[in-house]
């Protein structure tokens, strides 16, 4: 264990720079082996320790990094959970959606981050599930979370739709609009939602 002051949870500051650099040197290694190292210390007290383990994973990249950060989705400072999910999202693969909707699922706080990382990687499975979220309102109750409303999350997943493009993500954007009644139609005309569609299916 390093040593601590009896009253923090940050580590002597010259314990800090120690550890800090070497998970710096690991991330700009970028050797795959450097992950195992790492995943022993992702449940650090010291929040600054696994805010560079983030970041030397993402610059590690591959599907075992991305496995670790979607682990760290779980840290229970916010930060990092968001860190975390946003830093998957850019080394993540196509195959790896299951997990962003997993994480999803489970932290509704998460869901915004999950549904952009989706948007990005594409692929067959996040188009499907986007798609799910847009027509099914059951679907998207169970990925809404405290002070994030559904409109947020659909206005997420017309953008990630838009990103991913494609006949099948336009198409349900599309079928999205067509299936608003001429009432919410009239008075969402100007809402981020409606401009969003507008600026997909109308450029």
């Amino acid at each position: 264990m390093f040593e601590r002051q009896s009253d923090r949870h940050e580590l002597p500051d010259a314990r800090w720079y120690v550890i800090r650099n070497t998970v710096f040197v690991l991330g700009s290694l970028k050797d795959p082996e450097g992950v195992a190292a790492l995943r022993l210390r992702i449940n650090d007290n010291d929040i600054r320790v696994r805010r560079e383990i983030v970041r030397s994973l993402e610059k590690i990249g591959g599907d075992d990094a991305c496995d670790l950060l979607i682990v760290m989705a779980d840290d229970r400072d916010q930060e990092i959970s968001e860190s975390s999910v946003i830093a998957a999202g850019i080394i993540g693969r196509p195959d790896s959606a299951p997990l962003f909707i997993d994480v999803a699922r489970r932290h509704p706080l998460l869901s915004a981050r999950c549904v952009f990382a989706l948007g990005k990687m594409g692929g067959s499975d996040a188009t499907a599930y986007l798609i799910k979220l847009l027509g099914c309102d059951d679907e998207l109750s169970r990925i809404v979370g405290q002070g994030v409303s559904k409109d947020d999350i659909r206005l997420a997943v017309i953008k990630a739709l838009g990103s991913i493009g494609g006949e099948d993500a336009i198409n349900s954007i599309q079928e999205y609009r067509d299936g608003m009644s001429r009432t919410h139609k009239l008075f969402s005309k100007n809402s981020p939602i409606n401009k969003a569609i507008q600026e997909l299916l109308e450029p």
